[in-house]
């Protein structure tokens, strides 16, 4: 049973960092710590390890960090913790693992190296083909031989040597057909049972790996400088994060790297400018670094990796983030890329030439001569500035890299003069179009002026009409008034003067 669950491939956190299958209810109410796998490194070592004594008895609150670590974080538990270890931890483990470990989406089996080339082992089984004696058709008798070639469908002749002549050929053919299925069986097994050894060999890597990490965390010390700063980062990153000398001052800065990157890949959406520099990070830990670099969303510009131990696994991911990101510079200065060979570099050669990048430092990389040309291949259109010094480049393959670097350049300011040139008849132009608005503007107001005047000038000439018609319709009406009062005042005269003439001739009489 132990051998088995040691076989058994790891579980690994699902993208929200829980396990598949466990619901975010389960995870919040489930308080119950797993059992501990039947095998694990921590059962190993705690058998190996005499009884614990009297005074490191669980008390109730150690027991209730325990549950509640157990509750957030299985995983880990299962295959790194045991109980007495985490209560030796105490609620720092809970706070610290917690939430760098479990709450970011990063996953462990991301650099699964494929299974090594099978090496000779004189020691290994190896297939017998001398397992199966082939038959021989002349020891049969002639019953014999006529009953197995009916079995195989050919007619017998009669005769015995052409009989077994004919029937030795057939058992010939199915022998060597037996032989390549045996063989095929026995390569199966075999590989299966390589890949197999390979993949447990993997797995207890990936487990000392987490212990490492969550060790790193726990015992950063009474002022706990790695865990606040990953706190604070995992709360709210910076736009330029500089994290180095807490990496370096760790006790372990490789496995206080990958912690980094778990928390990085949830936070790249918000840095843009990520320092490492002589942080002391190993191949494993600049290879999570520049996976976590090209989280969904990232918009990280600069990557400093000098002074580092990067290696052929950080050159592979730096292929896939260059090419997938769009990131602006890299240093990779002081790192020794080809230490273990030199395909990762290749790989990072190859990345090149669909990359955004404009400026990469390989100062002091210990490049060999066979690396120059791929470097030169893979000159993309967009690096305008190579730093290749303190490496073994020969004297054509530094040229040909100047030479495209040149041309890139060239290009550059080319388009930059083209830029600049359309910006300048652009300004012309718009400037030309805001003076014929301008004018035109202008000519709209005077016309408007014009029209205007036109306008409150014929309104004024009706009105003086209007005007001058009412006086003189006011004047007549005063003319008509003052002759019918004239004729009237005339009327009455005469009437008056009549009368008088009439009294006078009265008195006469």
């Amino acid at each position: 049973e132990r051998e088995r669950r040691q076989l058994e491939p790891p579980r690994t956190p699902s993208a929200r960092g829980q396990l598949p299958g466990t619901s975010p209810a389960r995870r919040e109410t489930d308080r119950t710590p797993p059992p501990r796998p039947t095998g694990s490194m921590a059962e190993a070592k705690e058998d190996e390890g005499a009884a614990p004594p009297a005074e490191s008895k669980i008390s109730e609150e150690e027991l209730a960090a325990v549950e509640e670590l157990a509750a957030a974080h299985k995983w880990v538990l299962g295959d790194v913790f045991t109980k007495q270890e985490l209560a030796q931890h105490g609620v720092r483990t809970d706070a610290a693992v917690c939430a760098v470990l479990q709450r970011s989406p990063f996953f462990e089996f991301f650099a699964l190296p494929p299974p090594e080339e099978a090496k000779v082992d004189p020691n290994e089984e190896q297939f017998d083909p001398d397992q199966v004696e082939p038959l021989n058709a002349f020891n049969f008798t002639s019953g014999d031989l006529k009953l197995m070639l009916d079995e195989r469908g050919v007619a017998p002749k009669g005769f015995f040597n052409d009989d077994a002549r004919t029937l030795q050929k057939l058992l010939d053919d199915e022998h060597a057909t037996r032989i390549a299925e045996l063989r095929a069986e026995f390569n199966a097994r075999v590989a299966k049972k390589r890949q197999t050894e390979f993949r447990h060999k993997h797995r207890l890597q990936v487990v000392k790996g987490i212990r490492e990490e969550a060790d790193v965390i726990v015992d950063a010390g009474e002022d706990g400088d790695l865990t606040q700063r990953l706190m604070e980062l995992h709360e709210q990153a910076p736009q330029v994060l500089s994290i180095a000398d807490v990496l370096r001052a760790s006790p372990n800065p490789s496995a206080a790297g990958r912690c980094l990157a778990k928390v990085l890949y949830s936070r790249v959406t918000s840095i843009i400018s990520l320092d490492l520099s002589r942080a002391r990070l190993d191949d494993t830990a600049c290879a999570y670094v520049a996976r976590a670099c090209r989280a969904p969303g990232s918009v990280l510009a600069s990557l400093d990796l000098e002074g580092n131990e990067a290696g052929p696994k950080a050159c592979e991911q730096l292929a896939e983030t260059i090419a997938q990101t769009s990131l602006k510079a890299l240093s990779l200065e002081g790192n020794n890329l080809t230490q273990g060979g030199e395909d990762g570099f290749k790989e990072l050669c190859r990345g090149l030439r669909s990359s955004s990048l404009t400026r990469l430092s390989l100062w002091r990389c210990n490049l060999p001569q066979s690396c120059g040309p791929s470097l030169a291949e893979g000159v993309g259109p967009s690096l305008f500035l190579l730093e290749t010094g303190g490496n073994l480049f020969l004297e054509r393959d530094l040229d040909d890299i100047e030479d495209r670097l040149r041309a890139n350049r060239n290009d550059r300011d080319q388009k930059a003069e083209e830029a600049r040139l359309l910006r300048r008849r652009t300004r012309k132009e718009q400037k030309a179009k805001a003076a014929a608005d301008a004018l035109a503007a202008k000519q709209r107001d005077v016309e408007e002026f014009l029209a205007r005047r036109k306008q409150e000038r014929a309104e004024k000439r009706e009105q003086e009409a209007k005007e001058k018609a009412e006086a003189e319709a006011q004047a007549l009406l005063e003319r008509e008034a003052r002759e019918k009062q004239r004729l009237k005042e005339a009327a009455s005269g005469k009437k008056g003067k009549k009368g008088k003439k009439g009294k006078k001739g009265k008195k006469k009489k």
